[in-house]
């Protein structure tokens, strides 16, 4: 939805698109997000990540407190990708707020990787190792309206 005035509004209380063969684990509501356009991405990287690969389960358990946003964000940003700041283009765009599990009960985090010129959508294992570029995609401070 846009409004000239207020920006681009996207619902993170709706419920996720699931890839398909994965079910959803985990999903924390985020509320309605206004995004503006030329809007910084408030990111989150751990300082351990920084020197070395972590993998994600550590990274979950680190930023679990942190206003994560879930894989609502992740449609609004791949259907929109002009607004993606160009800051980000090197990044692996984690949105921790969702997980998903497969079959044999391996836990996925929804992503947004750059490739040929464009945003894709995707999936990152937990148990596979994170570096300096996977970051953690965070709601925007005071713009979440529950």
């Amino acid at each position: 939805m846009k409004n000239q005035e207020i920006g681009f509004a996207f619902d993170c209380d709706a419920s996720p698109m699931i890839p398909r063969c994965l079910t959803l684990k985990r999903h924390i509501h985020g509320g309605r997000i206004i995004w503006h356009r030329g809007q910084p991405f408030s990111l989150h990287r751990s300082e351990l990540q920084r020197e070395d690969l972590m993998d994600g389960y550590d990274l979950l358990r680190e930023a679990i407190n942190l206003p994560l946003m879930n894989a609502c964000g992740l449609s609004f940003f791949s259907t929109h990708q002009y607004l993606i700041p160009d800051g980000v283009r090197s990044m692996c765009l984690c949105f921790w707020g969702t997980i998903f599990l497969d079959v044999h009960e391996f836990e996925y985090v929804p992503c947004l990787y750059r490739g040929k010129g464009r945003w894709y959508r995707g999936v990152r294992r937990l148990d596979d190792l994170f570096g300096e570029e996977d970051v953690a995609v965070l709601y925007p401070q005071a713009q979440s309206t529950s």
